[in-house]
């Protein structure tokens, strides 16, 4: 079991069984509830403790060390999402994004053909600033 704050490692523990053992999701070993948060060793049966927690999130993998750094620190989106913002200042329009190491701005000239486009510079940048043409384009970021 490896433990991250805010995409780095803090801790890491081995041993025991990750199948129907102490850090399995689900549990046919014991009666009662299969997953319990924040009550490690708790036996009085009152699991009412007041918490504060920005966003959990539960995967269908195992993320790698690269791909829980990449997620970094909290922010108010969540976990995977990032907005793209989009503002029009004269003839430019800027895009801003919360940054990540492996998020990078992505455009296209239709959504019919879904060719997307790496925008060159954004990779991790969290900001880009584009001339406005009079013709239409669709942005994205990827890599989340």
């Amino acid at each position: 079991m490896t433990y991250y704050r805010n995409g780095t490692q803090v801790a890491q523990r081995t041993g025991g069984s990750l199948l129907d053992g102490r850090f399995a999701i689900f549990s046919g070993a014991d009666a009662g509830p299969d997953l319990l948060l924040f009550n490690e060793g708790d036996t009085s049966g009152v699991y009412t403790h007041e918490l504060y927690i920005n966003s959990i999130a539960f995967t269908d993998r195992r993320m790698n060390t690269a791909e829980v750094a990449a997620l970094g620190e909290p922010r108010a989106e969540g976990i995977f999402v990032r907005r793209l913002n989009a503002t029009r200042n004269g003839n430019t329009v800027v895009f801003t994004w919360s940054p990540g190491a492996n998020v990078r701005l992505q455009k296209s000239n239709s959504l019919s053909l879904l060719i997307w486009q790496d925008v060159s510079g954004t990779l991790g940048a969290g900001n880009y600033t584009e001339t406005a043409t009079t013709g239409g384009a669709f942005y994205r970021l990827a890599g989340l």
